[in-house]
């Protein structure tokens, strides 16, 4: 059977992270357990949010182990806020040790990381009439929005690429995570023109204008931060197989939530308070305008303004379907991440009309004959392409979904 575990690091006294983790599996309720999410672009209606990691976990507390830093039996010594949890996946409950495996019965089982972040103290809760725990785990950027924009060190005429690297170089964040100036790569990197707007604000909410102005996206993989434009891997990650497939193994649980994409269509884009607009002719004459709107004081250039507004909407401005794809939990499919190229082949399911088996090939007698019924409602081939936007684990289910968008 395979098992997820679930880790804690908390403070030393002096405030820096211990060097161990500590299992905790054996305090967690399961069934408390929440699906773990990563998404990017996920909210109807919206384009270029930046959206948190978050699960909660409820956990046995009649030891103490889990309560405040007052507590004696406390794991925690410093601070409950802000230590890390990990949860990791191994296909075995139980680690291979030693001994002998037999080639096509066993598993070598290593234990993969699917998850690391932090307790958000402010939602913890407890009950003394169940001696349960609850917490909520927040991805490792939230520290974003508890970091303040480093001022002094940005200045007018700074690339967008240096800037967000400025922002984000910083202790509190790279104690926690990898930052590396080779991984922010925006997609239009261009001179800001103005950093009055920057004065004040915390990391999360500067990024979130960088983010959407430069037509690009952050994201944490493996504790690395990256910014990229929103562009699929060159390459195909996994092909997913429907029931009826020729092709490969089935291993396509449910497909849901199937969608045109006019849900995330803009065709008309425009810079509020100035004449400039982009436009995408075909999906306007079709669709009708569907216009957003934006503004970032710190770009005052009229040509920077109108390639923003060229780029989102060569983005989202022709509708591009989008679905839910849920399959198994395994080594292949955690690997998986977003922007990742796949292919889904769902070919049309058919049904004997009188009960018997279809046949593959042969004669047969005109109007004695019956055609097989088909499933029509959704059919997919590998010629169509989709690259991943978000993903979530079912803990409790072992099952993995992810939301795909056509390329």
């Amino acid at each position: 059977m395979s098992q997820f575990r679930i880790y804690i690091k908390p403070f030393n006294t002096i405030g820096e992270y211990v060097a161990n983790w500590t299992d905790v599996t054996s305090y967690v309720n399961e069934s408390s357990i929440s699906a773990l999410n990563q998404t990017l672009d996920n909210d109807d209606f919206n384009v270029g949010l930046f959206n948190y990691n978050d699960f909660s976990l409820k956990f046995d507390n009649e030891s103490g182990l889990f309560s405040d830093v007052d507590v004696v039996h406390s794991m925690f010594r410093y601070k409950r806020s802000n230590s890390l949890v990990k949860i990791t996946w191994s296909i075995q409950a139980y680690p291979t040790q030693c001994g002998t495996a037999e080639c096509g019965y066993e598993f070598i089982n290593p234990e993969v990381e699917i998850f690391t972040g932090l307790i958000n103290d402010e939602s913890s809760g407890s009950d003394i009439s169940d001696q349960k725990i609850n917490f909520s785990v927040l991805g490792r950027e939230s520290i974003f929005s508890k970091a303040i924009v480093p001022f002094t060190t940005i200045s007018a005429g700074d690339y967008i690429s240096a800037i967000i690297y400025k922002i984000l170089n910083q202790a509190e964040i790279t104690s926690i995570l990898t930052i590396s100036a080779g991984n922010i790569n925006p997609g239009i990197d261009f001179q800001i023109d103005s950093i009055t707007d920057l004065q004040n604000k915390t990391v999360k909410e500067t990024l979130d204008n960088l983010l959407l102005t430069s037509s690009s996206v952050l994201y944490v993989k493996d504790g690395i931060v990256y910014v990229t434009n929103r562009d699929e891997t060159l390459n195909v990650m996994h092909t997913f197989y429907g029931q009826a497939s020729n092709e490969g193994i089935e291993d396509i649980e449910s497909i849901s939530n199937i969608r045109s994409g006019i849900n995330r269509v803009f065709n008309f884009w425009t810079w509020r308070d100035t004449t400039l607009y982009a436009e995408e002719l075909t999906s306007t004459d079709k669709y009708g305008y569907r216009k957003k709107e934006i503004d970032y004081d710190s770009i005052t250039n009229g040509t920077k303004r109108q390639n923003i507004l060229n780029s989102l909407r060569s983005e989202f401005g022709s509708p591009k379907q989008e679905l839910e794809l849920t399959t198994l939990v395994n080594y292949d499919t955690l690997q998986l991440f977003l922007f990742d190229k796949v292919n889904v082949d769902y070919p049309t399911v058919l049904y004997a009309a009188d009960e018997n088996i279809i046949p593959i090939w042969g004669a047969v007698k005109w109007g004695a004959f019956k055609w097989p019924f088909g499933e029509w409602g959704l059919t997919l081939n590998t010629s169509q392409h989709f690259k991943i936007m978000g993903k979530k684990i079912d803990m409790k289910k072992h099952l993995i979904t992810f939301k795909l968008r056509a390329i």
